[in-house]
């Protein structure tokens, strides 16, 4: 049981770091681009960088990051998982 509780923990602690990073990424990236986009200038999605003297297309997070979204959920899944697990195993100690 211990065991059990002590891999549930770790596994929601992983998820939980999944998770922050994915959305880490996503919400420095966001805040660039509007940074750029308030300051006059075009942003760059290829280069990640504010470009004053030409205009760059928008890129969407999911294309330029495809399989983020798939890291996102994995850490959910693993977050609720471990969640479900803790709940059972506590109340089998009672």
């Amino acid at each position: 049981m211990r065991r059990l509780r002590t891999l549930a923990l770790v596994t929601a602690l992983l998820g939980t770091l999944l998770c922050g990073y994915e959305g880490f990424v996503y919400v420095r990236e966001r805040s660039a681009g509007d940074a750029c986009v308030d300051g006059g200038g075009s942003f760059d999605y290829d280069h990640l960088s504010c470009d004053y003297s030409a205009n760059h297309p928008f890129v969407r997070y999911s294309l330029r990051h495809p399989h983020s979204l798939a890291f996102f959920v994995a850490g959910l899944s693993a977050i609720f998982t471990s969640a479900g697990v803790l709940v059972i195993l506590k109340r089998r100690l009672r």
